[in-house]
């Protein structure tokens, strides 16, 4: 149950930390020597690595959960 709680406020913050990215990134719109196609892959780039993030969470929170069942 603990193990459960602490994943879901990593989650939180996680999206915190996203829509803080996510809001400078697109704060760089209109500003000279930055293109629509930059703002787009800044974006791509950070879902992919909050994807990544929240795969190793799991898979983290998985491995942490069966240890402590096997106890």
């Amino acid at each position: 149950k603990i193990l459960a709680q602490k994943l879901e406020e990593v989650k939180i913050m996680l999206r915190n930390a996203r829509s803080d990215f996510r809001r400078d990134i697109d704060k760089q719109k209109g500003e000279a020597g930055v293109s629509e196609d930059d703002i787009e892959n800044d974006q791509n780039d950070l879902d992919a690595l909050m994807k990544e993030y929240a795969e190793e969470l799991e898979a983290m929170a998985a491995s942490k959960e069966k240890e402590l069942t096997t106890i």
